[in-house]
């Protein structure tokens, strides 16, 4: 008899979720919703998907005020990062600097693309070509598999257990 793996399916969870899972709650209206939406959605699905970041992630929970980062690195204790090859570094790179910018409308637009944007900008400021981007990307992949952090390749197959 075959015997099927359950396996949960996956989502990104990308910077501004962790932030809004980890912040004391804001007291602007809008923001504390968001907080609230996001830490009840957390608690009521968090058993129903596997939760994978990235090294970007990573590196960005990091940044600022250390109680706050540690709140970050903490909220994301056990879940995965999703382990890009250095092909798929490339080309993340070459797709982020082929994102056109436009003027940013308000208010603001597909918060996915608001996220590509504020991206594209903080790379553009802190990285002079995207090469120095891919090598940073992948010297945060080496300390953060160095710090034990979890991977799982993006193309890993489903497997069935006897």
């Amino acid at each position: 008899m075959i015997k099927y793996e359950k396996i949960k399916p996956k989502v990104y969870i990308e910077t501004t979720v962790v932030s809004y899972l980890a912040a004391r709650l804001s007291e602007d209206v809008i923001l504390g919703t968001r907080q609230q939406a996001t830490r009840q959605l957390w608690e009521d699905y968090s058993d129903n998907f596997e939760f994978i970041v990235s090294d970007i992630v990573i590196t960005e929970i990091r940044r600022g005020d250390e109680t706050a980062a540690q709140r970050r690195i903490d909220a994301l204790s056990g879940l995965t990062v999703l382990d890009l090859s250095p092909d798929a570094v490339v080309l993340a790179a070459e797709l982020i600097e082929e994102i056109q910018m436009k003027e940013k409308q308000h208010p603001p637009m597909d918060p996915i693309l608001e996220e590509c944007y504020r991206m594209k900008e903080e790379f553009a400021a802190q990285f002079k070509t995207m090469q120095e981007l891919v090598d940073y990307l992948k010297a945060e992949n080496i300390k953060n598999k160095a710090a034990g952090w979890k991977y799982i390749s993006p193309l890993a197959k489903r497997h069935k257990h006897d």
